[in-house]
């Protein structure tokens, strides 16, 4: 149980911050539970079970009843539904690393930041530079970043040292067809198996997570990483469209 994911977003009368409740069986590794509820906008993401994760939301509801009638707000839930696009300048993501991995890792931190260069485009006889819009909040809750992932809002978030209480939303990210991948110390790409990382951690461990709207996105991200001195789409697999 984490009540305040987002802390000091929360004492400061942000909204981007969660409370966070999940079911993690130690036994099998598994996290068959996990609920994610932001109090700013009263949006509720839960993933439970064998069932399809969703998010339950208020929304004005017209009267069913007679065209007189006024609408109503309700609780209504909705299916989750990441992003499908590819194309790098349509996404919207974040990578972050705290101040202490920064000074420890600078190449690492280098590589994120780099995420979000200028790529040019060929536009017919022109080319065009484009990249991702790195949206990270000054602060805010981990694990509603990932379910932002989940709804579309976002594309993909890359986050270093996370505790496994800041993770569980990855596991209803992942539930919603999303690709998550997770690592320790430098890695952020070792697995996709978050709900064995988040089972076997200790309060005080850290671990990274990375979470991709889809497949495309996490091949795209991940050759930008890997190849930070690339700044032309046509060297970039699945950068262009087939």
């Amino acid at each position: 149980v984490d009540p305040r994911d987002g802390t000091a977003v929360a004492e400061l009368g942000g909204r981007y911050w969660s409370s966070v409740v999940a079911l993690v069986h130690s036994e099998d590794s598994s996290v068959p539970f996990v609920s994610v509820y932001q109090p700013g906008t009263l949006d509720h993401f839960i993933h439970e079970f064998d069932r399809a994760p969703f998010v339950e939301r208020t929304v004005l509801v017209p009267s069913p009843t007679s065209a007189g009638s006024p609408p109503s707000m309700q609780r209504v839930r909705f299916a989750l539904s990441p992003s499908i696009t590819s194309f790098l300048g349509d996404m919207h993501g974040c990578a972050y690393m705290p101040s202490s991995d920064r000074e420890r890792m600078p190449e690492v931190n280098n590589r994120l930041k780099g995420l979000f260069r200028e790529v040019t485009f060929p536009v017919g006889s022109k080319s065009r530079p484009y990249g991702a819009c790195d949206v990270k909040p000054g602060s805010g809750s981990a694990s509603l970043m990932a379910c932002k992932v989940a709804d579309g809002t976002h594309d993909f978030h890359i986050l270093f040292g996370q505790g496994a209480y800041d993770s569980p939303g990855f596991v209803i990210a992942q539930h919603a067809g999303c690709v998550v991948r997770c690592g320790q110390g430098d890695q952020w790409d070792e697995s996709s198996d978050i709900e064995t990382l988040i089972a076997s951690s200790e309060k005080t461990d850290k671990i990274n997570v990375a979470v991709f709207a889809n497949q495309q996105q996490y091949e795209l991200i991940k050759f930008l990483y890997k190849n930070p001195s690339v700044v032309d789409a046509k060297e970039i697999p699945g950068a262009m469209p087939a």
